[in-house]
């Protein structure tokens, strides 16, 4: 059971560890680090956002600083969702590497739960031979005395096999309970990891939508400008 016990011993140190190691990408950086990044882009982009309107309203439709803050906003608006996508990516790939480590320790715990009533089956046939041996050396030792050490040497090892089958049960049932645990994180971590893909396909979505109001907002700034210059006439005239 060492090696189980490594096992179990090296899934919880991922455990333990995930929250300061995962999710780190190609230039390895951490999951708390991409999470402060995601924060602070979006902090920047409700600033502009807050800020864009008294801009607008003291600029002249024609003025390339009107552009330039719509542009800017739309900079910071694609810098906070990339941020966002970045640290999901993250999440995902942490998420799948701790479900798949789950995964496969429950495999294995099963695959062992499987084997224990050939194993307890096993130390059965054995015993159930040293007691037909010892059956058999009960009677002569009542006409030979001097197998009295035999027959002691035969209780031991009768003794020896009934441990082994004590043993072996406990270990089969904390090998099963061990098993379900496993497949209960497993499962826990396969839910976490769909959630998360649900988040980043819902992110992908609003990246879009936002894309697309930035540059509505950029043709209508145009058109307002063009009005102004008398290229576009006005509505209604």
């Amino acid at each position: 059971m060492g090696s189980r016990f490594i096992q179990i011993a090296g899934f919880v140190c991922v455990l333990v560890l995930a929250p300061a190691l995962r999710g780190q990408d190609a230039v390895s950086v951490p999951m708390d680090d991409l999470k402060k990044a995601a924060d602070q882009r979006t902090a920047e982009w409700s600033a502009l956002t807050q800020a864009l309107a008294s801009k607008l309203a003291v600029l002249l439709p024609c003025d390339a600083r009107a552009r330039g803050a719509i542009e800017e906003v739309s900079r910071a608006s694609g810098a906070r969702l990339a941020a966002m996508m970045r640290y999901l990516d993250a999440q995902a790939a942490s998420v799948r590497h701790e479900a798949d480590a789950a995964d496969l320790l429950t495999a294995e715990y099963q695959k062992e739960v499987a084997e224990t009533p050939q194993e307890a089956q096993d130390i059965g046939q054995e015993e159930a031979a040293v007691e037909g041996l010892l059956s058999s050396l009960d009677q002569s030792v009542k006409q030979r005395p001097d197998l009295k050490p035999a027959q002691q040497a035969l209780r031991d090892i009768r003794a020896a096999y009934q441990a082994k089958a004590a043993a072996a049960q406990q270990r089969g049932l904390s090998v099963a309970a061990v098993a379900i645990l496993f497949k209960q994180v497993a499962e826990a971590y396969k839910a976490r990891s769909e959630a998360v893909e649900q988040e980043r396909q819902t992110l992908r979505g609003e990246t879009d939508r936002w894309a697309t109001y930035y540059a509505a907002r950029l043709s209508r700034a145009q058109t307002e400008c063009d009005v102004t210059r008398g290229i576009v006439p006005r509505r209604g005239n």
